[in-house]
């Protein structure tokens, strides 16, 4: 479990890290939610 929980982990880092490389501006937040 505590496997899963660290890969868990790691694929929020990765997207969150993804979301601070893009662009931020006045739209950004409308454009991340769907």
């Amino acid at each position: 479990m505590e496997l899963e929980l660290e890969q868990e982990q790691e694929r929020e880092l990765s997207l969150t890290l993804k979301l601070k490389t893009r662009p931020v501006g006045p739209f950004s937040h409308h454009m991340l939610r769907p």
